[in-house]
């Protein structure tokens, strides 16, 4: 068996700015104005490890400010072109396609609802609710291996940013990265993205020469 472990923010939705928005309004509400150009490179992070690295302590004022602001701003979310093509796809070909996201539950429904309407094409999500600790921390990668048996060295991670690829890399598992979320390929290289393309509409269209063609199926 083998899986492909999908991030969900800016890799399979065009909404990581709309969360730089959402962090920058609720940091100006409590008082911790930042620039969105630092709040930009922190997202992707969950909110437990993104606002210490910020402010420097746990706020979770600051967490329900941005979950707030954000669910304002959720339905601009679009999935970008061929996300749901991707899923598809590598579920056709035996591979199990798993979800591995910082976001709760019930926005990580929300949002596969308008990737792929087909739910039987993902065997698994993984969600922050599942973790003690979000990315970069390998748990999120290594609980979706775990819940869908597949050994890290038969799978493989698609993200967006430098937290997806360090995660998957913790977990001992590659990882291709997508431009997609705001991240330089230069940048996802060095973070040890093993491939980048620019989007998922890119990789589908590269799918036959990407990592993920040489994973076997069921």
């Amino acid at each position: 068996m083998s899986a492909v472990i999908f991030d969900v923010d800016g890799t399979l939705v065009d909404n990581n700015y709309l969360h730089t928005v959402a962090w920058s309004r609720a940091c100006r509400e409590l008082g911790n104005d930042r620039e969105m150009a630092v709040l930009h490179r922190l997202i992707g992070m969950g909110g437990d490890q993104l606002v210490p690295a910020l402010v420097g302590r746990e706020m979770p004022e600051l967490n329900a400010a941005h979950e707030r602001h954000m669910a304002n701003l959720q339905p601009e979310s679009q999935p970008f072109r061929g996300a749901g093509e991707l899923l598809a796809a590598i579920h056709a070909r035996g591979v199990q396609v798993v979800v591995a996201t910082s976001a709760g539950a019930a926005t990580a429904e929300l949002l596969l609802e308008r990737v792929v309407p087909d739910r039987s094409v993902i065997h698994s999500v993984i969600t922050n609710d599942d973790v003690a600790t979000s990315k970069p921390a390998p748990d999120l990668v290594a609980v979706a291996l775990g819940r869908v048996g597949v050994h890290p060295a038969d799978a493989v991670m698609v993200g967006d940013t430098r937290w997806d690829v360090e995660s998957a890399g913790r977990a001992g598992v590659r990882c291709v990265g997508l431009c997609s979320g705001g991240w330089s390929s230069c940048e996802l290289e060095a973070a040890g993205a093993v491939a980048v393309y620019r989007d998922v509409g890119e990789l589908l269209d590269r799918l036959q020469s990407s990592p993920i063609a040489v994973l076997g199926g069921a």
